[in-house]
């Protein structure tokens, strides 16, 4: 393939993995999906951009300003909670209804999904489109 054209979906089905067992979650015996946009999405690009210019403009109010570790850490879950378009056949602390609000807490107090998600929101493969075969 030479052509520069790469299709993307805009939303991919993620199926988290134990963290002990490393089997893919499943719930009623059914798996469990988490669906979420990539790094090219437009919901990654909106919240990286407003984050950028708060620290820009925090640094123009004090040339010292260096972010603190809590707001890196507060960055990267905004962006993961901005990312993540809903779930399928899944629950947290026995809520099944998805929100935002939930998802937050759920990355906030489940750092291995926070890290499973972080690191396949950051792959483009997983957004990839099904090939056109001619």
């Amino acid at each position: 393939m030479s052509d520069f054209n790469v299709e993307f979906v805009p939303v991919a089905k993620f199926q988290p993995k134990h963290p002990g067992t490393r089997l893919p979650m499943e719930r009623n015996g059914q798996p469990t999906f988490l669906l979420l946009y990539g790094k090219d999405s437009p919901a990654f690009r909106k919240v990286v951009r407003a984050q950028r210019k708060r620290h820009v403009e925090e640094l123009s109010k004090n040339r010292d300003y260096i972010p603190t570790d809590e707001q890196a850490e507060a960055d990267a879950l905004e962006v993961l909670v901005a990312c993540t378009a809903g779930w399928e056949n899944a629950a947290y602390k026995g809520v099944e209804e998805f929100s935002p609000e939930l998802v937050k807490t759920m990355y906030a107090e489940q750092s291995w999904l926070r890290e499973d998600v972080d690191r396949y929101i950051g792959d483009r493969a997983n957004f990839l489109a099904p090939s056109k075969a001619s």
